[in-house]
């Protein structure tokens, strides 16, 4: 089954660090047009180079846009990113959705939650 997951947890997407970000992202083979933007085909990536109150909305749209571009879960994304890896067990999912992480199920379109 292929899950679809949204990441809308604060904490989680501050550890998406602007260098951890800039890292993958020139690793993934995106241009670097300035210190905190990267074009990619006919999109772009923009967010700020500190960590400040709003971080994390940059954060999440990054998230948003390499999810579209690579075709990835945003889970898979930001395990990539962070270097963490993420385990799921049987009876997970109500955990994870206290936690800001949204589980939807492609095939059937239905969301836990």
């Amino acid at each position: 089954m292929k899950m679809k997951v949204t990441i809308k947890d604060r904490e989680a997407l501050v550890l998406c660090e602007p260098t951890l970000i800039k890292n993958y992202l020139i690793k993934k083979g995106w241009n670097q047009e300035q210190d905190t933007i990267f074009t990619f085909n006919n999109s772009t990536i923009s967010f700020p180079n500190a960590i400040g109150n709003d971080y994390f909305r940059h954060v999440s749209l990054v998230l948003m846009v390499l999810e579209r571009v690579e075709n990835r879960s945003q889970l898979d994304i930001w395990c990539d990113i962070t270097n963490k890896t993420l385990f799921f067990a049987p009876g997970t999912e109500q955990v994870l959705e206290n936690k800001g992480i949204f589980l939807h199920n492609i095939e059937n379109n239905t969301t836990n939650g």
